[in-house]
């Protein structure tokens, strides 16, 4: 799913993969302590991200990375399903807020509403939500 992501984003697409850089860099990610991830079952999506706390205070705070749906999945009711199953995962690590927004150029504008609907508010170049 990470290969027809970077294939279909304008922002990544035209960028030369290292295939053995990526794998290490996931590896990396998935086993820091840090990484919160889901795969939908049936890989047609998958949402990751990190829950850390800030510089200046021991409060935790979730940030999504990626949250990818398969081209023929969405419009349906998955990215609310890995969204909110996300949103509970990091609620049950103690988040104090989840931090989200838009880098791959895929449909921006229809992510930046779905996650508004699902109670996110602008903030700075993202939105963010209280848990």
């Amino acid at each position: 799913m990470l290969l027809i992501l970077r294939d279909e984003s304008p922002e990544y697409g035209d960028i030369a993969s290292d295939f053995e850089y990526v794998t290490e860099q996931l590896f990396n990610l998935i086993k820091s302590p840090a990484f919160v991830g889901l795969i939908d079952e049936q890989e047609r999506g998958f949402m990751f991200g990190l829950i850390t706390p800030q510089w200046y205070s021991t409060v935790l705070n979730a940030y999504e990375q990626l949250l990818y749906v398969r081209p023929e999945y969405r419009g349906g009711p998955l990215a609310v399903r890995l969204i909110k199953s996300f949103e509970r995962m990091v609620g049950n690590f103690g988040a104090h807020t989840l931090y989200v927004g838009t880098s791959t150029g895929i449909k921006e504008e229809k992510t930046i509403s779905l996650y508004e609907r699902l109670g996110y508010e602008r903030h700075g170049g993202g939105l963010r939500k209280r848990m």
